[in-house]
């Protein structure tokens, strides 16, 4: 196998690796993890495969003590790089592909993908929910400090006085809502409970 096609075998190689590290690997979380100490295996393998098979190679390419100066007589077209063995089988050969492919690895950048946010809600019904299921216990209800001065119980539309104000049935005072006049005391429905304020005697 002449130059050329040991140089175009070899790009094929190298293009492979890179196109099978690219999809099969480059999005996987292990590739991100252990990504440089896979390339200093490939590298570290590669170097030392290469000085062995550069050994080996030399020692197939010498020719046997007792064949020395005779090979021209018994072979004439035997050289040492016939001797050579074929490419696929050259332990040199792969070792110096292994450190090209531990350098790819240093080129394909893992591929991280964008981690969603946590978006709090828009909608007020998941702290409802929260508050129903943690069943929190219940605060006393603050009324406000106003003071019922009098009552006009004149039907149909009684009123009362309250800090100088005229309010009647229906009206809200400081958002308590009155929704009875008695002739000494109005009831008010404040927050779901109902307060029943009495006239001073």
């Amino acid at each position: 196998m002449n130059l050329w096609h040991r140089l175009g075998v070899s790009v094929a190689i190298v293009a492979a690796f890179y196109i099978i590290v690219t999809e099969a690997f480059q999005d996987k979380t292990y590739y991100e993890n252990y990504r440089w100490h896979i390339c200093g295996s490939f590298i570290g393998l590669g170097i030392a495969l290469w000085i062995i098979g550069r050994i080996v190679n030399k020692r197939r390419q010498s020719p046997p003590p007792d064949r020395e100066g005779a090979v021209s007589a018994d072979d004439p077209e035997e050289t040492p790089e016939s001797r050579e063995p074929f490419l696929f089988l050259n332990v040199a050969y792969w070792g110096a592909m292994l450190v090209v492919f531990g350098l790819i690895i240093t080129i394909v950048v893992p591929r991280r993908e964008a981690k969603p946010k946590p978006v709090a809600a828009r909608t007020n019904s998941v702290a409802r929910v929260t508050r129903i299921a943690t069943n929190p216990p219940p605060q006393p209800v603050a009324f406000p400090t106003f003071k019922l001065q009098g009552v006009v119980y004149r039907q149909p539309d009684p009123s009362v006085l309250i800090n100088g104000r005229t309010f009647f049935v229906g009206e809200s005072v400081e958002g308590a809502k009155i929704i009875a006049i008695e002739p000494h005391s109005a009831t008010f429905e404040w927050k779901g409970e109902r307060v029943v304020l009495r006239t001073p005697d």
